[in-house]
């Protein structure tokens, strides 16, 4: 509703401009408009041809609009990230070529008709006697003026203190924590579903063979891989219960999950608040292992340590895993959501 609310208050502001230069253009054709009227030409043929041309010039500047948004999609798809959802199928379809049109006639008739009408009711006989140099177009030319130019001013102010107002909140959204340290950090994807290093025997060696040799780069500090990135959605989740805690099944609570390797909190800066991370030693025959955030433990550890309790996870069916690690919280979805409770899997088991 805002965006909306901030885009036609500058539509507004446009329009009230183009009116305000109708009329300054429509001041200095008085004596033409005269001379058209002394010659036999009807007001309402004057009036319709000024509002023509008032149409013709919204048409004209809807037209360029919908070539710069083409130009603007076209640029997006070239050079935009590929990590936005459906980046590649953005286009302009005929439902914005239509919207586009009528928008730009309601504007020329709209903001077109009064000019037309001031223009046209001119006094024959005063604007025939005019000089280039000394024509005016009068008391109600200058006070119809001076209202669009105060209206144009309002519109300003509106618009000002919405643009106060979004950037108020950018930098508040600024100064939230998202739980983890961005700067200097660079990602990539590795698809490995439906590849031949995708099968559960593969995928755990060639992740760490990944790991290790991107390691050697130059300037390179640290790496890690996790299965969904922060805020970059929910992505997958288990339902789970607390050993000791008897819940039917359709009664667990759904929580995100992440697959990561060892080195995934350090890599990110998120803090390790009590207990270890996952090492070399967590295998698929070792004891089951997770690390969970504050806000699980918070939620269903309230006053207890979680070190050493057994969550029963069912994505891994119905295993037990003991929790063998605290983290801080991190935004999953996006920097003014909420905090979800998360649960870590090592990526080896």
């Amino acid at each position: 509703f805002r965006r909306v609310l901030f885009r036609s208050l500058l539509l507004l502001m446009a329009c009230a401009n183009v009116a305000s230069l109708l009329l300054a253009r429509g001041a200095s054709r008085r004596k033409e408009i005269a001379v058209r009227f002394a010659m036999g030409a009807a007001r309402r043929r004057i009036v319709g041809q000024l509002l023509s041309e008032s149409v013709l010039l919204s048409l004209a500047g809807g037209l360029l609009g919908l070539a710069l948004a083409r130009l603007g999609i076209a640029l997006v798809r070239r050079f935009g990230p590929a990590s936005i959802p459906q980046l590649r199928d953005l286009a302009m379809d005929g439902r914005l070529f239509l919207f586009a049109l009528i928008v730009s006639m309601a504007t020329g008739i709209l903001f077109g008709i009064l000019p037309a009408i001031h223009t046209s009711g001119i006094e024959l006989n005063a604007a025939l006697s005019e000089t280039s140099r000394g024509g005016t177009a009068g008391r109600k030319g200058r006070t119809l003026r001076g209202a669009l130019v105060v209206a144009e001013v309002a519109l300003a102010v509106l618009v000002l203190i919405g643009a106060g107002l979004l950037m108020r909140s950018f930098v508040r959204l600024r100064a939230v924590n998202p739980g983890f340290q961005p700067a200097g950090l660079l990602t990539l994807r590795l698809p490995l579903l439906g590849g031949r290093n995708g099968t559960r025997d593969r995928s755990a060696p060639f992740i760490h063979q990944v790991l290790d040799r991107l390691a050697t780069l130059p300037g390179v500090q640290s790496t890690a891989a996790v299965t969904s990135l922060p805020l970059t959605g929910l992505d997958t989740g288990t339902t789970f219960a607390v050993a000791g805690r008897p819940a039917p099944p359709d009664q667990r609570p759904l929580v995100p999950m992440r697959y990561i390797s060892g080195g995934y909190f350090s890599t990110m800066g998120i803090p390790l608040l009590a207990g270890r991370t996952f090492s070399d030693s967590d295998t698929p025959q070792s004891p089951a292992a997770v690390i969970v955030n504050q806000t699980l433990v918070r939620r269903f550890f309230p006053g207890e340590n979680p070190i050493g309790r057994h969550l029963i996870l069912d994505v891994l069916s119905s295993r037990v895993a003991e929790v063998v690690g605290v983290v801080g919280d991190v935004k999953q979805e996006k920097i003014a959501g909420e905090e979800w409770p998360v649960i870590y899997n090592a990526y080896t088991q």
